[in-house]
C-alpha cells in the first residue's frame, strides 16, 4: 500500500520548491483503497476537493503486482488520462489507460482499457486488473 513516507516525500519535495516563492504548501492523504488486490471498475471516490489546488493520485500496476507505484497529478475538472506501458515483450505489448478526472466533489476513476498499440484508433478492452488507484492525496498552498 502507499504510505506515510510517500506523503512525507512528497512534502519535503514540494516545499523545497516553494522555498522561493515564499509559500507553504499542504499534502494530505485522504484516500487509501482498502482492497487493491481486487479489480477496480468504473466509480467514483466522494471526497471534498472543493479547497484544494490539485489532487496527487498513486496507482499500482496491477493487482498483483503492488510494488510499482506510479503517482500522477490531477488538476480540477480537467479529464487526466493515464497511460501504462505493460507487458513489455517481444511477443506482446500491451498499452493500457485509465482516464480520471477530479472535481470539487471527488474523483472519477473510469474504467481500465487496454490495447496493443497506443497510436490505435480503436477503444481498447476493459480490463481493470491494470492502474489500480492506491491513494489520493490532496496539495494546497501552492496556487
Amino acid at each position: 500500500m502507499a504510505n506515510n513516507s510517500n506523503q512525507d516525500e512528497y512534502n519535503k519535495a514540494l516545499q523545497n520548491l516553494l522555498t522561493l516563492s515564499g509559500k507553504k504548501a499542504e499534502i494530505k492523504k485522504v484516500w487509501e483503497n482498502a482492497n487493491p488486490t481486487s479489480n477496480f471498475g468504473e466509480q467514483d471516490i466522494s471526497i471534498d476537493l472543493s479547497d484544494v489546488d490539485f489532487v496527487l493520485i498513486e496507482t499500482f500496476y496491477a493487482t498483483d503486482t503492488l510494488t510499482y507505484v506510479q503517482t500522477h497529478i490531477a488538476a480540477l475538472d480537467l479529464t487526466y488520462i493515464s497511460y501504462l506501458l505493460a507487458q513489455a515483450a517481444y511477443s506482446s505489448i500491451g498499452y493500457h489507460t485509465r482516464p480520471l478526472k477530479a472535481t470539487t466533489s471527488g474523483v472519477h476513476f473510469y474504467n481500465n482499457y487496454m490495447k496493443g498499440s497506443i497510436t490505435s484508433t480503436s477503444a481498447g478492452t476493459v480490463n481493470n486488473k491494470y492502474q489500480i488507484p492506491a491513494a489520493i492525496y490532496t496539495v494546497k498552498g501552492v496556487i
